[in-house]
C-alpha cells in the first residue's frame, strides 16, 4: 500500500499529492508519515468503491477564498523580495507601515538595479556608479 501511496503522490492532478505535501512540510520534512496518511486514504478510497459498488470519482481540490488567495500572494512576493527579485504588480498591494518592510522593498529594488547598470556598463565599457543606476539602466 505505501508504494501505491507514493505513486499516487507523484500523480499530477491529484488530491493525494496535495496531501502528501501539506503533510511532509507540517511534519518538518519527513515523509513516512504522509506516506501512511495517503495509504489510509487509497485505502479508505477503495473501501468506498467496493462497499458501494460505484466507481470512483476523482475529487477536486476546492477553490481557494480570497482571503486565503491574498495571503499566499503576500507571502509568494515576500519570497521573491527575500530572493532579490523585484516584482511589479498592475495592481497596487496595501501597504505596511513598518519602517523594516519598506527598508526591505527599497533595497531589493536597488539591489536589483545596481546589477542590471552594473552589466549594462560592462557591456558600453563604462563604470557604473551606484547613484546614477537608473539613467545607465534605462539606455
Amino acid at each position: 500500500m505505501t508504494e501505491c501511496a507514493q505513486a499516487a503522490a507523484k500523480k499530477k492532478g491529484c488530491f493525494l499529492k496535495d496531501k502528501f505535501w501539506r503533510i511532509v512540510t507540517k511534519s518538518g520534512g519527513k515523509k513516512s508519515p504522509a506516506v501512511v496518511a495517503v495509504a489510509h486514504s487509497l485505502l479508505l478510497l477503495a473501501y468506498q468503491v467496493l462497499s458501494t459498488g460505484k466507481p470512483y470519482q476523482d475529487k477536486q481540490a476546492p477553490a481557494l477564498e480570497p482571503q486565503q488567495k491574498e495571503r499566499m500572494i503576500r507571502h509568494h512576493l515576500r519570497r521573491l523580495g527575500k530572493l532579490g527579485v523585484a516584482v511589479c504588480s498592475p495592481r497596487e498591494a496595501p501597504r505596511r507601515t513598518s519602517k523594516r518592510a519598506a527598508e526591505g522593498t527599497t533595497a531589493v529594488k536597488r539591489t536589483a538595479t545596481v546589477k542590471r547598470t552594473k552589466r549594462a556598463a560592462a557591456v558600453k565599457g563604462t563604470a557604473a556608479v551606484e547613484g546614477t543606476a537608473t539613467a545607465t539602466a534605462a539606455t
